[in-house]
């Protein structure tokens, strides 16, 4: 925020000593602000496209996902009052195509099991 203000007040020049009337300090100056504040909206419209076509693409492939495997396999489960489950799981995955590391698998069954001891191999 403080470089915002900062690359602003570079621009411009105080008209006087009384309050925030500022004007750019040539026309130059003036067409050089407005062509930054165009490309820094190109840039942040071209993230959030990049953002939404992400996210679209996500939602997409989540059946084949192993997040959505693991929904199908165990459901989704939460307890009243936001407790863990207190039961212990071990999680045992055949990864022949290698799509998941352990640590991974024990994330997400932890996340659906809704339970903090969970192993996986």
């Amino acid at each position: 925020m403080g470089a915002t203000v900062d690359i602003e007040h570079s621009f411009a020049v105080d008209i006087d000593e009384r309050g925030p009337y500022r004007a750019y300090s040539s026309p130059g100056a003036k067409r050089r602000y407005q062509y930054a504040v165009l490309v820094t909206m190109a840039v942040g419209i071209n993230f959030l496209y990049s953002e939404y076509s992400g996210l679209q693409h996500i939602r997409s492939e989540y059946e084949s996902s192993l997040p959505a495997q693991a929904e199908r396999a165990v459901g989704d489960r939460w307890y009243a009052g936001a407790e863990t489950d207190p039961h212990r799981y071990r999680i045992r995955a055949p990864d022949g195509a290698e799509q998941a590391a352990e640590g991974e698998l024990r994330y997400i069954y932890r996340y659906f099991l809704w339970a903090e001891d969970v192993e996986a191999e």
